[in-house]
């Protein structure tokens, strides 16, 4: 009896979904391209249906749908209990496959750099090929995007310098022997115990190549000053680089996204608006808005798919927009300052606001992209895991953990010993040490965002000054 009750109990909470709910919902969880394909597809299948060019006036709202659900109530009446809010979607729990370029693209956003820097950056990214190198001149990659960022050729040398310091070691090298020697002297930034015989390495690869080449032991000896464990000690590093940065990604295959949110300026203020190559050009033919639906012949099937079709895609397009509105809303500061302004705003605050289910606007995010200023990125990362929030100098809200480490990190910067600067690696240690979970390349980042340059650069500043 007990079981029989506990079975019941199990029942009630599940929640059967209309036909017209499920196809809403699959139409949802679609980015652009997939929707585009959709709805072509029944077009060329269903005689009520009828592709229309992109501009024409939208339906009337009568003309939608007939029989379904308003659309305000088609995403928020029910209650979707197959995973919890916090687990998300399976299907969102996929790792896209990360790429060379978007790794270096997302660590280019988080830096605090002037936006004509970030722009020579973005531009020498695209200019990488499959190994992470820059082999094409740089006066030859100035002059090519010279139409699009004109710069002189010592601005594109500080950007190049930049990006050399990005993840993996050794990106933006014109050669593999380049690419070993900037991966020797990381090596050495990051271990102070390795830094004479990463920077021995990597002054041979730079001046003695051929003596490496021929295995000139008299030649290397005298550039390591006649030590020899220490020539040893450089000559063994070798085994550890790699001169292809970018070989960890393996083969690279072309993928496209069709921005399915613009985001304009407005009167001072950033607003999300539906891109116009992301509505579907799929309409009810004439002769279908004023027909009734009875029986289940094949010509009323038709018709009833016809029009929960164009129901659920507005469906699909006012909840997306919405919540892409309600999230900028939010994010203001972002178009305007850079990532690293980014506030505190999870899907379950912009669910509550929208009085839709957390897992709705979470299939409404789900591989939607958007065009803001400047770049393309995906909706997802306008919102944050939640956290404790606080305020910082500028009276804005920002994530507290982000702040607390930041702030923790510059101390220990502006504590560091002149003579040996903390490297990120020591500074992750220390961290780790506190209770604080990071990685190096994590400080590295939240170093930038401080403005605080390297550990070589804060070590070659400090040299100069005491020698001055």
């Amino acid at each position: 009896m007990p079981l029989i009750a506990r079975l019941d109990t199990l029942q009630t909470q599940q929640q059967t979904l209309s036909l017209q709910q499920r196809y809403a919902l699959k139409l949802l969880q679609m980015n652009a391209v997939e929707l585009r394909a959709e709805a072509d597809a029944a077009a060329a299948e269903n005689p009520f249906l009828e592709l229309e060019d992109a501009l024409s006036p939208e339906p009337a709202a009568e003309d939608v749908n007939n029989e379904a659900e308003p659309l305000e109530a088609m995403y928020s009446s029910w209650t979707d209990r197959s995973y919890s809010a916090d687990e998300g979607s399976p299907l969102e729990q996929i790792a896209s496959p990360a790429t060379l370029r978007s790794d270096l693209k997302a660590e280019l956003r988080s830096l605090k750099l002037p936006e004509r820097d970030r722009l020579l950056v973005a531009c020498l990214i695209e200019e990488l090929d499959d190994d992470g190198l820059l082999r094409t001149p740089l006066e030859t990659v100035a002059r090519e995007y010279s139409a699009f960022a004109q710069a002189p050729l010592e601005e594109w040398e500080r950007a190049l310098a930049t990006l050399k310091t990005f993840d993996p070691p050794g990106v933006g090298a014109s050669s593999p022997t380049e690419a070993l020697a900037l991966e020797a002297l990381r090596l050495g930034d990051e271990n102070e115990s390795l830094r004479p015989a990463a920077e021995l390495l990597a002054q041979i690869l730079r001046t003695k190549l051929d003596a490496l080449a021929k295995r000139s032991e008299s030649d290397l000896l005298a550039l390591a000053g006649g030590q020899r464990q220490l020539l040893s000690e450089s000559l063994a590093l070798l085994s550890r680089l790699n001169p292809h940065p970018a070989s960890t990604y393996g083969e690279i295959s072309a993928s496209y996204v069709r921005p399915d949110i613009l985001i304009v300026k407005q009167s001072e203020r950033w607003v999300a608006t539906i891109h116009p190559a992301a509505q579907p050009n799929v309409r009810l033919v004439d002769s279908a808005r004023q027909l009734s639906v009875q029986g289940s012949t094949p010509f009323a099937n038709y018709l009833r798919e016809a029009r929960q079709l164009v129901g659920s895609i507005a469906a699909r397009q006012e909840t997306l927009l919405r919540t892409a509105q309600a999230v900028v809303a939010r994010q203001q500061a972002v178009f305007a300052e850079g990532w690293g302004a980014l506030r505190p705003c999870t899907m379950a605050e912009v669910a509550a606001e929208l009085q839709l289910s957390e897992s709705t606007v979470s299939r409404a995010v789900s591989g939607k992209y958007c065009l803001g200023p400047g770049e393309v990125f995906e909706l997802r990362r306008l919102f944050t895991t939640g956290g404790v929030s606080t305020v910082d100098e500028a009276g804005r809200e920002v994530l507290a953990a982000s702040t607390q480490i930041r702030a923790r990190i510059a101390q220990l910067i502006a504590q560091e010993p002149s003579a040996r600067p903390l490297s990120d690696q020591a500074i992750a240690d220390i961290l780790r040490a506190e209770g604080t979970a990071i990685t190096r390349r994590t400080v590295a980042k939240y170093r930038d965002l401080e403005g605080i340059p390297s550990t070589r650069i804060r070590a070659a500043r400090n040299r100069a000054t005491s020698s001055s």
